[in-house]
């Protein structure tokens, strides 16, 4: 089985397609190993952060034995932003301001 080695990602990143194949021409199948990714065919969809595991196996035929080989990749937290509106220059008997906070 060709199986490169995948890069890590960050939650919120696009779904990625997964390039697999056996050097004999059987069909390689992925499956999942963790709960944070979710595979369907060779299409890889991130659910959220931690250590992701995808097992690309091959069931062998009459000629050949069956393989497996096992990626693991890292997928990292989002990072996250929180802006402010400017703040008034105000004394402590100043009527209060409404502030508005955007993540």
């Amino acid at each position: 089985i060709i199986f490169a080695e995948i890069a890590d990602k960050q939650y919120g990143d696009q779904d990625f397609a997964l390039t697999v194949y056996s050097s004999d021409d059987l069909k390689v199948y992925l499956k999942a190993l963790t709960d944070n990714i979710v595979v369907t065919d060779y299409q890889v969809s991130i659910i959220s952060a931690g250590e992701a595991r995808i097992e690309a196996y091959q069931p062998g035929s009459d000629e050949y034995m069956s393989t497996s080989v096992i990626r693991s990749f890292t997928i990292e937290k989002a990072k996250q932003s929180i802006a402010m509106d400017r703040l008034w220059d105000q004394n402590i008997l100043d009527e209060s301001h409404p502030l508005a906070i955007r993540r």
